[in-house]
């Protein structure tokens, strides 16, 4: 068997370089085949992954509608806030009740706070109101509290012509034709407050 000394020299440099192409070949092939095992893998984890995502997919629409439904919970209880505000705000309502009776050209003549009430889930805030002006500027006042905002009532409603020459120290305008004296309450929310937990008192003796 011939060796490596016989070879010609030249045929000696073809052996070597065909040996260390085929040890870069090899080297290849195992760089190659790792880097396809890791793609493998990743191509697993991959399909894991849009597995999980297929799944979570219904939650995620859910969690959307979720965050409309509180969207629009939220809305409402700022609206219910405005109509029936936490804070009483009497200077507010005052002001707001006088600026409404000049714009309906009515004379506010009293406004007397009255014992506030309480129910179980909010306050009355009630005032005693005398006031005077035509018929039709008395029903533009009361219809424009009728759509404010803030929810005032009317109770107690008592009218009659106005008399010649004014009543209780003051004078009537000329347009003057009748008089009202009525109830106007607001209302301001009342958070439940939660019952103190007692301590148990001592058993009751058995009969015998």
């Amino acid at each position: 068997m011939a060796s490596l000394n016989d070879l010609s020299p030249k045929a000696q440099i073809l052996v070597f370089l065909g040996l260390a192409i085929g040890l870069v070949i090899a080297g290849e092939m195992l760089y190659l085949s790792s880097y396809s095992d890791q793609n493998s893998q990743q191509r697993l984890q991959l399909k894991k992954l849009q597995v999980q995502n297929d799944m979570l997919r219904p939650y995620l629409r859910k969690t959307e509608l979720l965050k409309q439904s509180n969207a629009t919970l939220q809305r409402q209880l700022d609206t219910l806030l405005t109509m029936v505000p936490k804070d009483p705000q009497v200077e507010a309502f005052i002001g707001e009740l006088r600026t409404q009776a000049q714009v309906s050209s009515i004379h506010v003549r009293t406004l007397e706070a009255q014992p506030k009430v309480q129910h179980k889930l909010y306050v009355a805030y009630p005032y005693r109101a005398q006031i005077d002006g035509s018929f039709a500027d008395m029903a533009q006042f009361f219809n424009a509290l009728a759509h404010q905002e803030r929810i005032v009532q009317v109770s107690d409603l008592q009218m009659s012509h106005a008399k010649p020459g004014g009543g209780g120290g003051f004078q009537y305008a000329p347009n003057t034709t009748v008089t009202a004296n009525c109830v106007l309450t607001t209302f301001a929310s009342q958070e439940r407050a939660t019952p103190a937990k007692g301590k148990p008192g001592p058993a009751g003796r058995r009969p015998a």
